[in-house]
């Protein structure tokens, strides 16, 4: 229950000033009780320690015999750190830590001799350390409950201002994750604002843009704002006629401002109206445009390859791109979608056709024929009839309901699809190239590396076999130490294997049979070298850059214009029907114009019966228009999500990287330490062991490391669209 109010709405306060006070009643009679322990406790040490217990004086005598010969111990340890003349096979931390433990023994020892001398006096020590902890345990009782009683009293976290208050004296106030907020208490730090902002309209936001915001419906209340960023992630615009199946072709950005002023009365939840005071657009060079990348530095990943500055990484990519065979099949899909568009155009011209016919025919037929008798009789006759035919047909449908026009449409977004598509595979390519690349020569290095410490290894061998014939070592060095050589041994296998699948792989990257690369690239070279900056761009950047997200933007264009050919077959086709042609019984009459014909007039096509065909036909081509749509969203997120993937992975293994590299050096110089220490005697053979494994370890994952971060680059330009235009070296289409 609120016992006090110190304070109300509107309130300026300082950190540490009081808000308000609970009822605390109950825990000042419990502080009460426990003070009386506390008294009763400090009362039953006084006793313990005038009792005399002369029983417990033979142990701590033993105790000091024990305490002292420690003493002496610690004086040898000591004597003998500082015989080392080589100061870098000691830690001078060790040495310090010899000498605390000397000081340390001698203070128990004469610890030891006073309690032996309390003894003797007649206090006994264990009783008396009871007494003494429960003392203590009554005292922290009591300054729990006095903590707890100061937790009563709320006060200020920090300055600021109270911009709510619902507490009231007499009332209780309850609190939790679920209960409402007591005050609200506003000016502790500087808060954010969340706007959107078409796509196309981002070049206005710019640093130093004059902003404002005010409070939903009050505009009297005026915030100045400074713009801080524009979030990596993008948001499909809504349609304006609110139908879910238009196709809409911009998107918005969402800006983040803060408020200049840190005392600004606002909390989170607030809604606000934000008015910019927008750029206007000089030029192409002058709008601004904001990057998640470097500041200052363009997008130049087109060639990104180039950036490493590695001429078999370019001869791979030439050959490569000249000659692989998913490329070569994803242009010969461009190729036959491209036909497929020039198809559906012709259907915009008319048809003509020319046909010409030869016929010969026989016919019987009754004739009055003069009979034997000098009259006319009825006979048949036989005779034959020749037809020489010569003509055109033609027809052209006119598309006032935009059949043909959608159905153009859909096969030119096939097209679009089509290029993209293949240049998605482009893009695909030289990634795998770049990072298969990367991993041939991490694989090398630490191939290097590998071989570089069995050598180490087998001097090590030698040397504590040497010792061990001098008496200076055991059986069980030498055996630890050939231990150590062979499993270093054991992994030149897995690396000689791994550099050869990754060759066989680059040889089929680039068109050719596995192993033909093999003593090309068989020397080993360095690890690439990584660029300085990798510059990343907006958001928006990256949906016009990134291959598969154009491909889907395509598909749904012509899953759109699908709908609209669909629903053309609901109203009528118009068609100009027209045929002309000369007939004659001989060759040479159709010179003549005696057998000309012709017809001309046009044709009306409605459907009035078609057992739901329209109907099913348009329903199937909405519900795919709906998948193209979810399939467009789902790219363009997982785009997204891959993008800050290789991003984060890119800067995490830099500072990996880092770290290995420093751990490398201190290994190296721990391993020369333990083998200065191993031979001064002042260490087992088990150290210097231990700081070789250590040194292989790090070494090992410095160089996978190394290689990590040009895999991890080479992912991020994948992720980020590079490549994405036609390579130069690439083989274009007529």
């Amino acid at each position: 229950m609120v016992t006090g109010l110190y304070v109300k709405a509107g309130d300026r306060v300082s950190k540490g000033q009081r808000l308000f006070s609970l009822d605390d009643r109950e825990l000042t009679a419990d502080l009460g009780v426990k003070k009386a322990a506390v008294a009763g406790a400090e009362a039953r040490l006084m006793k313990l320690e005038d009792e005399p217990r002369p029983e417990e004086i033979p142990t701590a005598e033993a105790k000091v015999t024990e305490a002292a010969a420690l003493l002496a111990d610690a004086r040898v340890q000591v004597r003998l750190i500082e015989s080392v003349t080589d100061r870098r096979a000691v830690k001078e931390e060790d040495v310090e830590r010899r000498r605390l433990n000397y000081q340390a023994a001698a203070a128990r020892l004469e610890q030891a001799k006073n309690d032996l001398a309390l003894l003797k006096a007649g206090a006994w020590k264990p009783d008396v350390d009871v007494a003494r902890a429960d003392t203590a345990q009554a005292a922290a009782a009591v300054r729990q409950d006095e903590i707890n009683i100061s937790r009563l009293t709320v006060e200020a976290p920090v300055n600021g201002t109270i911009l709510q208050n619902k507490v009231r004296l007499g009332q209780y106030a309850q609190c939790g994750p679920l209960a409402e907020p007591l005050m609200i208490f506003g000016g502790g730090k500087n808060l954010h604002l969340r706007t959107q902002v078409d796509e196309n309209d981002a070049w206005r936001v710019r640093d130093g843009a004059q902003a404002v915001a005010h409070l939903r419906g009050d505009s009297q209340v005026i915030y100045p704002l400074e713009f801080v960023r524009f979030e990596p992630y993008v948001v499909p615009k809504a349609s304006l006629t609110g139908d879910t199946t238009e196709r809409v072709d911009t998107r918005v950005l969402e800006v983040i401002y803060r408020f200049k002023d840190p005392e600004a009365r606002v909390f989170d939840g607030q809604q606000m109206d934000v008015y910019i005071d927008a750029a206007t657009r000089k030029g192409p060079q002058e709008a601004a445009q904001p990057s998640r990348g470097s500041p200052g530095v363009e997008t130049q990943t087109d060639l990104w390859w180039k950036s490493f500055k590695d001429p078999k990484l370019d001869s791979l990519i030439e050959r490569a791109v000249a000659a692989n065979y998913d490329l070569k099949l994803a242009t010969a899909r461009v190729d036959e979608a491209r036909a497929a568009n020039g198809l559906a155009k012709s259907e915009y011209y008319p048809q003509i056709n020319g046909t010409s016919s030869t016929t010969r025919n026989r016919e019987f037929a009754v004739a009055p024929l003069p009979g034997p008798g000098g009259g006319v009789t009825p006979r048949p006759v036989a005779f034959d009839l020749s037809n020489f035919r010569g003509e055109f047909d033609a027809s052209w449908e006119l598309d006032l309901f935009g059949r043909i026009r959608r159905k153009v449409e859909a096969s030119k977004a096939d097209l679009a699809a089509s290029e993209q598509d293949r240049r998605n595979v482009l893009v695909t390519l030289l990634g795998d190239v770049g990072r298969y690349y990367a991993d041939l020569r991490g694989f090398q290095a630490r191939l290097t590396i590998a071989e570089q410490n069995i050598a180490t290894d087998e001097d090590t061998v030698g040397l504590t076999r040497s010792l061990s014939k001098a008496g200076q070592a055991t059986e069980r060095d030498v055996a630890q130490a050939q231990a150590q050589l062979e499993s270093v041994r054991a992994q030149v296998p897995v690396l000689k294997s791994n550099i050869a699948t990754t060759l066989h792989r680059l040889s089929v990257l680039t068109g050719q049979q596995p192993g033909t690369l093999d003593a090309e690239l068989a020397e080993a070279a360095p690890i690439l070298l990584v660029p300085p900056d990798v510059p990343a761009g907006l958001p928006s950047d990256l949906l016009e850059r990134r291959p598969d997200i154009q491909r889907t933007e395509a598909q749904l264009a012509a899953a759109t214009a699908r709908v609209g050919q669909a629903k053309a077959d609901y109203f009528p086709r118009f068609t100009l029907l027209g045929t002309a042609g000369r007939q004659a019984s001989q060759l040479h009459d159709l010179s003549l114009g005696l057998g000309n014909y012709f017809s001309v007039g046009p044709s009306i096509s409605l459907p009035l019966f078609t057992g739901g065909r329209i109907r099913s036909n348009v329903a199937i081509q909405d519900a795919r228009l709906k998948q193209a749509a979810i399939t467009y969203q789902s790219t363009v997120l997982a785009a997204l999500e891959e993008t800050e993937n290789a991003l984060v992975n890119y800067a995490t293994e830099q500072d990996r990287r880092d770290r290995l590299d420093a751990a490398v050096s201190a290994n190296r110089t721990a391993l020369e330490l333990a083998n200065v220490q191993y031979k001064a005697g002042l260490s087992d053979f088990l150290t210097v062991l231990q700081s070789e494994r250590d040194l292989d370890a790090t070494q090992d994952l410095l160089a996978q490391s190394q290689a990590s971060i040009s895999t991890d680059l080479v992912a991020l330009y994948k992720a980020l669209g590079g490549g994405w235009s036609v390579s130069p070296l690439a083989p274009r289409t007529p």
